[in-house]
């Protein structure tokens, strides 16, 4: 029998448990570290800044993420092999371009930070260090990057490689398509969440911790695979004892993954590619209604395949042939939830293993619903953040194996309507079931273009503290 593992939310960075949805605003900065000691002091200084999990409605936020680059470079006692593959490999690594659907437009070489070109001011090998900051308006932003950019510039440690990349909540918690987002989110057990939201959803919806906290036990009964050090005596006065790997200290633990893709989306291109996909003499309700079947949910939110209800349904009963919710739908393909293959209770089991949980924020002015139709020179998009304990197994995961698999779920030369690549399914179709014909849609373009990325490290606490001391 497994035993829940208590969660002690003061050990972790807040964002891991918490989407500071009183925090609607946000600067993300790219940071790259020019001198190691003086990196370090800095990291040491603001630690205390931190916001930890337990505090549960902080007046802002701070977290802060590492590359691996940015790791060899502040830590270079850290040797390859410390971390997983994914993370030390990176989002760049030709490998990973391909499985990830990043050609095309898409292409890493274009992106505006991040890329594997080393001439860029915000390349791979430069990007270090993601700090995170958020407030209740554009102003306490603003304060909050003055006040720990000029410590790190007085520091001497670190420099910034590009503007921040500033967010704010949309309307009614949509996004630029305009459609309410973030809606259904994985429940991390043994931490307040369970007890406070669990019985608002299935009971599917609680996951094991370690899915989302390295050295945790995860879906499979086993401690998450987890970075380790030495066990010596500075590594004792800060880290746990590894469960993975017996005679080591647990770097990981109450830490995470993170991954971060700048998702530019081009509104007037999706809402006109629906409007040419509708029939001719269709109203503004019937191209929402279309729209909301490339998605699976109305504008509101309201799900497809369920609508008495947000989240608590699945679909190998509510709408086993996708009738209400398209088998291509985006949501349908980023949560299969019971309706992946013939048995419903495999196929929870399997969804569990490759839940992420989300913490996006949208940058650039919002459209109104008039206004969707028309071309402008206005970057809008998503900063796409997730967190998971393997990111092989779970982002990397459902981007090559659901949304860009044109065979998913039995389809044939489709994929996903909003973030898949076109590149893997030429023609861009779409299957909407429907009874007695089913209709089958084409030229579905690109609507979403990646502009940077990368994978990052969110330490825990006493992880931050550890590598502001070590050489």
């Amino acid at each position: 029998m497994t035993i829940k593992e208590a969660i002690d939310p003061a050990a972790m960075q807040g964002l891991i448990i918490n989407p500071y949805g009183d925090l609607p605003c946000a600067a993300y900065c790219l940071l790259e570290i020019v001198d190691a000691t003086k990196a370090r002091q800095w990291l040491k200084a603001i630690a205390p800044e931190v916001t930890r999990g337990d505090i549960a409605k902080p007046q802002v936020g701070v977290n802060l993420a590492i590359t691996y680059a940015g790791v060899q470079v502040l830590s270079p006692s850290l040797k390859a092999g410390t971390f997983s593959d994914a993370f030390e490999s990176g989002m760049v690594s030709p490998y990973r371009t391909r499985i990830l659907g990043d050609t095309g437009m898409s292409e890493p070489a274009q992106w505006s930070w991040g890329s594997p070109d080393e001439t860029r001011e915000a390349s791979a090998q430069r990007l270090h260090v993601l700090l995170m900051l958020f407030a209740a308006n554009a102003a306490g932003v603003s304060d909050l990057q003055s006040k720990l950019l000029d410590t790190m510039s007085g520091s001497g440690g670190l420099k910034l490689l590009a503007e921040p990349i500033t967010t704010a909540a949309l309307p009614n918690n949509q996004e630029h398509f305009g459609f309410r987002d973030s809606i259904s989110q994985p429940i991390i057990e043994g931490t307040y969440q369970q007890a406070r939201f669990a019985a608002e959803q299935l009971a599917s919806a609680v996951v094991k911790a370690g899915e989302f906290l390295l050295g945790f036990n995860n879906q499979y009964d086993q401690p998450s695979l987890s970075p380790s050090v030495p066990n010596d005596s500075f590594a004792t006065k800060h880290l746990a004892p590894s469960k993975s790997v017996p005679g080591m200290r647990d770097l990981g633990r109450y830490g995470t993954y993170m991954v971060v893709r700048q998702l530019e989306q081009n509104v007037p291109g999706f809402w006109n590619g629906v409007k040419k996909a509708a029939a001719p003499d269709s109203s503004e309700d019937d191209i929402d209604a279309l729209a909301a079947k490339l998605v699976g949910r109305r504008l509101d939110g309201t799900p497809l395949a369920a609508p008495g209800t947000v989240n608590n349904f699945g679909y190998a009963k509510e709408d086993p042939l996708g009738h209400g919710c398209p088998v291509g739908a985006h949501i349908r393909r980023a949560n299969p939830r019971d309706a992946l293959g013939d048995n419903p209770k495999l196929s929870l089991t399997t969804v569990q293993g490759h839940r992420l949980v989300r913490r996006g924020r949208s940058y650039g002015t919002v459209k109104t619903k008039a206004e969707r139709y028309v071309q402008d020179d206005v970057a809008r998009g998503l900063m796409f953040i997730c967190l998971n304990a393997d990111i092989e197994r779970q982002f990397e995961f459902i981007q090559s194996t659901w949304l860009n698999n044109p065979n998913f779920n039995r389809l044939q030369n489709e994929n996903d309507p909003l973030t898949g690549n076109a590149d893997s399914a030429p023609g861009g179709y779409m299957t909407i079931p429907g009874c007695p014909v089913r209709k089958r849609l084409s030229g579905i373009d690109t609507f979403i273009t990646v502009k940077g990325g990368a994978y990052f490290f969110l330490p825990s606490i006493a992880a931050l503290s550890y590598l502001s001391e070590l050489n």
